[in-house]
Formats: structure tokens, C-alpha cells, sequence
């Protein structure tokens, strides 16, 4: 359609537009933010569905920033050993237990293991069972931290979208947390960090995380898997798109 996109290269990893927007866009409210994709190869868009993409994640970035959002962007002190800023998502104001945090939402694309590299672009990827692929999981609800004792957890909107839900009445100031699994920082969690593993270790060095995962802690819905959605190649190697992106007829 002739559209020719407005940057020239973005530092980011397997279309992860957002991540390029958190370098940009959240400077507004974390000034010398530091995200994943700092270390990152830089690639241009060539693919109409590539730029789909960005134009997508775009909109939901900066949505997210708008005055409407119910959350803001803050560092996340817990993750002192990361290289890189990580990020938390704190309430704005009053979230209603029951509520769909409006702005708070994430899409799903396929990606060829192939270009997975361990540390470097694997930290928002999910395996669909539904489309027996690897997926990557973009967008603000990505920022979303694992707590063993949630406020939130992921529905799927529509086939395409997924949402965020409050399942406790959420305070302003107080941090959006999910539940990512039972296992998954090691078995039963003995690794997590979240808040409340974090602040319980820091009086009980021999706490471990499982105490607090019951049958009634909500796994999160995160696969609403679209076999329309685009599939995306990466190479960092050459730095370029290689392959061709494209929709599942």
C-alpha cells in the first residue's frame, strides 16, 4: 500500500515492537529506561504484517500512557541482578475485583524456535498448545509480573487479544501481578522473586515460594491463539527478516 514507516532501523528482537516503544515512548514517565531491547539487533520492517505489527503495538503503548490508563510504568527494584530494567505495572487508581483493566492488553504471534536464543529473546515467549508453536507475547500486559498470590490474571478478550482482570479489589500505588504457573521459576517456584516471596525471604532466608500456591491460585488464560495471526522470522545473525511473514489461510 506504499507505506513507508517513519524510522529507518528499531532496536528490537523478533518484531518485539513494544519493546522499541518502552525505549521511546516510557521515557515520559521513566526517564534513562533501560529495557531488553537495548542489547538487541537492530532490524527494519519489510513485511506489510510486519509494520501491522509495530502500527498494533504502537497503538497499544501508547494507549497505555494515555491520562484514560487505569496503570503506570515503574522499575521494578526486585530484579537487581538483570542487566536490564524491568518493569512493573502499578494501579493508577481504584481497580474493581471483577474489572478488565481496559488498557492492559497483549497479543500473541507465532515464531520458529530456530530464532529463539536463550537470554537474549526468549522472555516473552509461550508455547500454544492450540497452535503447536512457539508464540511471542506482546504488549503492556507482557510487563505483567508473576505473583504466587495474584490481583490479576489473563483472559482472552477475542481471538486475537488478551486482557487483563482484576480478582481483588486493586489500591492505587499497589503493583498488577499475575499468576505465570506453578513451576515456573523451578520446581514449585522455589526461585520466585515476586512481592510476596521476596518480602517473606527477606525475613525467612529458608522461605520457599510453595506455601503460598494453592488449587485455587488462578493459572493465567494467556492462549487466545488466532491461526490467522502473522508468523514472524528472525535472523539476528544478519541482523535482517528472512523468510516471509505472512497469515495461515
Amino acid at each position: 500500500n506504499g507505506f513507508t514507516p517513519e524510522f529507518t532501523k528499531l532496536e528490537r528482537t523478533c518484531a518485539d515492537d513494544y519493546e522499541y516503544y518502552a525505549k521511546t515512548l516510557l521515557t515520559t514517565v521513566l526517564p534513562n529506561i533501560k529495557p531488553h531491547s537495548t542489547g538487541m539487533v537492530a532490524l527494519t520492517p519489510v513485511e506489510k504484517h510486519d509494520i501491522k505489527i509495530w502500527e498494533v503495538q504502537q497503538q497499544y503503548c501508547e494507549f497505555s500512557l494515555s491520562d484514560a490508563s487505569a496503570f503506570t510504568y515503574a522499575r521494578n527494584p526486585r530484579f537487581i541482578r538483570s542487566n536490564y530494567d524491568e518493569l512493573s505495572i502499578i494501579a493508577k487508581r481504584k481497580i474493581n475485583k471483577g474489572d478488565t483493566i481496559t488498557e492492559l492488553v497483549g497479543a500473541t504471534y507465532r515464531i520458529e524456535k530456530r530464532f529463539l536464543y536463550e537470554g537474549q529473546n526468549d522472555y516473552s515467549v509461550i508455547y500454544s498448545d492450540r497452535a503447536k508453536s512457539d508464540m511471542l507475547f506482546l504488549g503492556p500486559a507482557a510487563f505483567c509480573n508473576h505473583a504466587c498470590l495474584p490481583n490479576a490474571t489473563l483472559k482472552c478478550i477475542n481471538k486475537k487479544v488478551t486482557g487483563v482482570v482484576a480478582i481483588q479489589n486493586i489500591h492505587p500505588g499497589e503493583e498488577i501481578c499475575i499468576f505465570y504457573g506453578k513451576n515456573y521459576f523451578e520446581n514449585n517456584n522455589e526461585e520466585c522473586n515476586c512481592v510476596t516471596c521476596f518480602e517473606i525471604r527477606q525475613k525467612n532466608s529458608t522461605y520457599t515460594s510453595d506455601s503460598q500456591i494453592t488449587d485455587a491460585t488462578p493459572e493465567s488464560e494467556i492462549d487466545c491463539t488466532f491461526l490467522g495471526n502473522p508468523v514472524i522470522y528472525m535472523s539476528p545473525e544478519s541482523a535482517t527478516i528472512v523468510g516471509e511473514v505472512y497469515e495461515k489461510k
